[in-house]
């Protein structure tokens, strides 16, 4: 794995400003690696970063793809539990995705997307886990929609403290 501050570190300086240190995790990309690959990938490189900093309170934080991500580790068997996740435009139902160009380097069928999808793992994030969940106002109204829905599924399937917000004047990059 690799860690990159050039693809994950633009949010890194509101972090280290207070005092967090900071680690952004690189992945394999699709179309050279399947999604389940991508979503393993990232699990061993936060497992590597649990060993690193192991008397640490550790959150995971990701935009788009990095938020799909970090909930899909959070609510792993295969890592620690965390702190806390900070979900920035996510995409929490894969499935809608499998018939839209966007999943041309996926190759997803509609198991692989369930299966990959954070939606179907919300009471599988510890309860300790806080959850933040964060919107651009100009997303899609689709994806917007998603959002609230995730958001209100991890309110009540799990006693996990959330929070949802709304940015104004934030979109996504596609």
């Amino acid at each position: 794995l690799l860690f990159s501050k050039e693809y994950g570190g633009f949010m890194a300086k509101s972090f280290t400003s207070e005092g967090c240190v900071v680690v952004a995790l690189g992945y394999p990309l699709a179309p050279g690696a399947s999604l389940p690959k991508i979503i393993k990938s990232a699990r061993l490189g936060i497992k590597s970063i649990q060993k690193e900093f192991s008397k640490s309170r550790i959150f995971l934080c990701g935009h788009s793809a990095g938020a799909h991500l970090a909930y899909m580790a959070a609510s792993s068997d295969e890592i620690d539990a965390v702190e806390g996740v900070i979900l920035i435009s996510g995409i929490y139902d894969l499935r809608p995705l499998v018939l839209t160009t966007l999943n041309n380097p996926l190759k997803m069928d509609e198991e692989v997307a369930l299966k990959c999808s954070p939606a179907n793992y919300v009471s599988k994030c510890p309860k300790a886990c806080k959850t933040v969940i964060v919107v651009g106002e100009n997303d899609s109204p689709a994806f917007k929609e998603q959002k609230i829905d995730f958001a209100k599924e991890r309110e009540t399937g799990s006693s996990a403290q959330y929070a949802y917000f709304n940015f104004a004047g934030a979109t996504r990059s596609w």
